[in-house]
């Protein structure tokens, strides 16, 4: 019997406590939310045991981090615990089966906003450290750290950490904010993507305009925007920016050899999505294309008049939002650069463009050589049953760099979504065999951090 089948009725209702609050970040609506949120995290914090809760500002007004500490582990090594709070919205609300902040489990899914990113995946880890507590097992010494900026970019939490480095030094961090490939096809992750997401406002006027009275004498920020977003790739989706793959790592036969043995079909793709063709680079596979080949995105578009009905106006400005995203060995900085500069340079004369940029952090590639990496890795194997493979993924998670750069120590990224969890879409999920598995992945490696002498 595992920690969960023993308790598996207070376990689900308390994640359904957990995910019935509606953390989200990104809407100014729903502060009052992130308050009840980190008020109800830090209180079950404490409940499981552990100690120096604390709900720590960030920046005035921001959605705060919640930090916590388990310090009784003489000569064994301190592990740094990250999750997010906060949660995606959830439109299209109209399309959920079920209400996103109802949890409800159909087929052994859990049904709900935050159900995977990233509340059901740190609860996992939480679990496993109530239950080694309660067993009086051996623990390394942890600390816990849970940001509720992570869906809008992280904005605030690299100066915490970096004003935080004595509170959180530690020698690795465990964050478990990935999918694997299946629930019983372990897999770990040795990359990440980085990301430059950028904000572009075209603005031609001071007013917005009638089109019969001014329409043929003036520019029309929707149509600029929309011809300079077609002349951001061309027609086989290479990106048009000057340098963008300038930097890029050029792999080894040998290495995308390895990196193409992670099964990844064009059909699975097309099952979890519902895309009737996939389009991207032809001399990589899917694979390659997740993890190893950077893209750039557009993620919306606003101007003009979208309502019901006509309305027959000239907008005084359009933007869009677009996200880049990054591979080994390219500099966000360039890529920034790069893109504002190509976007000038197809600007008309007489129109202004505002950029705004939300997020620059760099990729990162994780040898898989490390005493931590290897004990991860038999961690998944003695639950999983099978050696896991190792997964360059496509997203993005700024902390890992922050981590690295700030208090100089690696992550082991092991998370326990799926690929059809559907985070960030209506009807996000979380199997509950994947939070199962995720308690005893999670048990195991902290009790074998718990023997390890670092003295």
């Amino acid at each position: 019997e595992t920690y969960f089948s023993q308790n598996r009725e207070r376990i689900l209702s308390e994640l359904f406590e957990w995910l019935s609050i509606a953390t989200i970040s990104a809407e100014s609506d729903y502060k009052e939310d992130i308050k009840r949120g980190t008020a109800w995290l830090s209180e079950h914090l404490q409940q499981i045991g552990l100690e120096n809760v604390q709900i720590m500002e960030t920046a005035p007004g921001a959605p705060p981090v919640v930090y916590a500490h388990y310090l009784h582990a003489q000569s064994s090594p301190t592990v740094l615990i990250y999750g997010h709070y906060d949660v995606q919205p959830p439109d299209p609300l109209d399309e959920w089966i079920s209400p996103p902040f109802d949890p409800q489990v159909r087929d052994e899914k859990i049904y709900a906003r935050g159900a995977d990113d990233n509340k059901g995946q740190h609860f996992a880890i939480i679990k496993a450290v109530e239950s080694l507590i309660k067993e009086g097992a051996p623990l390394p010494n942890l600390k816990f750290i849970f940001e509720g900026e992570e869906e809008i970019g992280g904005v605030h939490l690299e100066a915490f950490i970096q004003n935080h480095k004595e509170l959180l030094s530690s020698d690795v961090a465990l964050i478990a904010d990935t999918p694997m490939l299946g629930p019983d096809e372990p897999s770990i992750i040795t990359g990440l993507r980085g990301l430059v997401y950028m904000q572009i406002e075209i603005t031609s006027a001071t007013t917005d305009m009638h089109s019969g009275h001014y329409g043929g004498n003036v520019h029309n920020p929707n149509q600029i925007l929309a011809w300079i977003l077609s002349k951001l790739k061309n027609d086989n989706g290479t990106v048009l920016a000057p340098g963008f793959y300038d930097d890029v790592r050029d792999w080894s036969d040998d290495q995308r050899a390895k990196i193409n043995e992670v099964p990844m079909s064009e059909e699975e793709i097309m099952q979890n999505t519902g895309v009737k063709k996939l389009f991207g680079e032809e001399s990589y596979s899917p694979i390659e294309r997740f993890g190893i080949r950077p893209t750039l995105d557009v993620n919306g578009i606003w101007g003009g008049f979208s309502g019901e009905g006509p309305m027959t106006v000239i907008p005084k400005s359009a933007g869009a939002k677009v996200s880049m995203r990054m591979v080994a060995d390219q500099d966000p900085e360039k890529i920034e650069k790069s893109f504002k500069e190509y976007v000038l340079s197809l600007l008309p004369d007489g129109v202004d463009v505002k950029f705004k940029t939300f997020s620059k952090e760099a990729a990162i590639v994780i040898e898989p050589t490390s005493d931590y990496f290897q004990m991860a890795t038999a961690s998944l194997e003695a639950v999983f049953g099978k050696t896991p493979k190792f997964v360059m993924e496509g997203g993005s998670i700024p902390v890992g760099g922050h981590i690295k750069k700030h208090l100089g120590i690696d992550a082991i990224y092991m998370g326990f979504g799926l690929n059809d969890d559907k985070l960030h879409a209506p009807n996000e999920k979380f199997d509950i065999i994947m939070l199962e598995r995720g308690i005893e992945s999670a048990k195991d490696f902290l009790t074998r951090l718990g023997v390890k002498d670092v003295s």
